[in-house]
């Protein structure tokens, strides 16, 4: 495989053109021998889905292995030396799974790898999903079960994920909150309402037995967490409205 410097400019787009050319004759066919809408628009998808798949392949062996010469220069001013084998690792994004085969740098085998320029330069997540498909995951997990999640996009793109892999992605992304909290500016004081709200809200999260069953939730017998123990999971909110506001709901009242 061809190193990140020696990468090609241009994408073969000749097994593209043949792709995009069988989407046409679909079309073509489908208007000879009497397609209902439904029929196209079902095969046209699909069809779309895997022309997706088969650009953003060719997007990425346009990287080849992300070789950056034999030795790199980290941040903190470390010289790192690439490692003599390939490490091979998965992503998955809206049209599916891919393999990235690429160079790493360290000190030696066996090791903490600290640099992967492919990894870097794609700016791939941490995990396996990529950052679009994590928010459409997300969307969906705040309004029903992981499994549901899994079986809702399953129908729209044809692949499902595990719940264990949408639960560890979800706990991977709440992670994050509080720094992203800290990240946002105060607002101006001259755009604070005169009121001061704070609520909060409570939902009841059903606990699993088992060793792992959290702390202050196990019953007195052993035979793990009694059916239909909850711990309640609490989310609080504080803003300001202005005081026209408020009187502007009395009046409704």
């Amino acid at each position: 495989m061809q190193s990140m410097n020696e990468a090609r400019t241009a994408i073969k787009h000749e097994g593209l053109a043949e792709e995009f050319s069988q989407i046409l004759l679909f079309i073509q066919t489908g208007y000879e021998q009497g397609y209902t809408a439904h029929e196209v628009e079902s095969g046209l998808w699909q069809r779309m889905l895997k022309l997706g798949r088969s650009i953003f392949q060719a997007w990425l062996d346009l990287f080849g292995d992300g070789d950056a010469g034999e030795r790199i220069v980290l941040e903190d001013g470390r010289e790192v030396g690439r490692l003599a084998d390939l490490h091979r690792r998965e992503i998955r994004n809206l049209f599916g799974l891919f393999e990235l085969i690429r160079a790493v740098y360290g000190t030696r085998e066996g090791q903490k790898i600290e640099a992967v320029p492919l990894d870097e330069r794609l700016g791939l997540p941490q995990g396996k999903s990529s950052y679009l498909l994590q928010d459409w995951d997300q969307e969906l997990a705040v309004q029903m079960p992981s499994a549901e999640v899994s079986a809702t996009l399953a129908r729209i793109l044809g692949f499902s994920q595990s719940v264990h892999t949408l639960e560890r992605d979800q706990r991977a992304m709440a992670a994050a909150a509080e720094d992203f909290w800290k990240e946002q500016p105060n607002p101006a004081p001259e755009q604070e309402g005169q009121i001061l709200v704070c609520t909060a809200d409570g939902k009841g999260v059903p606990m699993r037995g088992g060793a792992k069953a959290p702390k202050g939730v196990e019953p007195p017998s052993r035979g793990g967490v009694r059916p239909g123990t909850k711990k309640m999971a609490l989310l609080g909110a504080v803003y300001t409205v202005d005081l026209a506001w408020q009187k502007q709901s009395q009046r409704a009242a």
